[in-house]
């Protein structure tokens, strides 16, 4: 049996907040986790898809442990679930798996620069992973890692630091800057955008330059 394959989604594009976009800018922020205020993480197929990735490998797990393959501890429990976050007040999707097993995977073409994660550390190693398509049709994969201390570059893939600490952390990459850095190419787009275990993630989107919280949708808002 194989392991489910991370689900797509249709992105939505939102207009922000308070305060006027640019004359070229008629779509600025483009919503993967939620697509929109109205749909709750249950309804999406890439948080469905997590959950039953989850299943299948902690059902894989089970069968090795009563095999005598393996003796499970609690760093091996697997797990994707949709949690009520007491801090934010808001749903999350908790991942929980040793070395990225548990992954929620968004595939899209996106040409906003940046990036936006929420993100609570739960005190183990996650991971962001982005692929991306340059100008020329070059493509590449960037790895944002917890566990990473330097960064390394390749000619195809970058892995680089993730810098979170204890508690949500609003995670801001200029993918537009990683790609120019780390490969001398421009971005045309992102193709894919996964979260690896362990975290919990609450928000993923793209915005075409920085914002205020106050100025995104209010589903997009650290403070409601």
């Amino acid at each position: 049996m194989a392991a489910p394959s991370p689900g797509s989604t249709t992105a939505a594009s939102v207009q922000p907040g308070p305060g006027p976009a640019g004359p070229d800018d008629h779509f600025p922020i483009v919503a993967l986790l939620p697509p929109n205020a109205d749909t709750r993480f249950g309804e999406m197929r890439p948080v469905a898809r997590a959950i039953e990735e989850s299943e299948f490998y902690a059902e894989e797990g089970m069968a090795e442990a009563a095999a005598g393959r393996r003796k499970n501890t609690s760093e091996d429990v697997v797990e994707a679930s949709i949690v009520t976050d007491g801090e934010i007040a808001a749903e999350a999707l908790e991942l929980m798996g040793r070395d990225g097993k548990v992954r929620l995977g968004f595939k899209c073409e996106c040409s906003l620069p940046f990036l936006v994660l929420q993100l609570k550390d739960i005190g183990r190693f996650c991971a962001v992973e982005l692929t991306v398509e340059s100008r020329a049709g070059a493509e590449y994969t960037i790895e944002l890692s917890s566990r990473a201390s330097v960064a390394r570059i390749g000619r195809e893939k970058a892995s680089l630091p993730l810098m979170i600490r204890p508690g949500w952390n609003y995670c801001c990459v200029d993918v537009e800057d990683v790609v120019h850095m780390a490969f001398g190419a421009h971005l045309a787009f992102t193709t894919g955008v996964t979260v690896k275990s362990s975290c919990r993630v609450a928000r993923i989107f793209f915005q075409d330059k920085r914002y205020e919280d106050r100025e995104l949708p209010a589903f997009l808002r650290v403070v409601k």
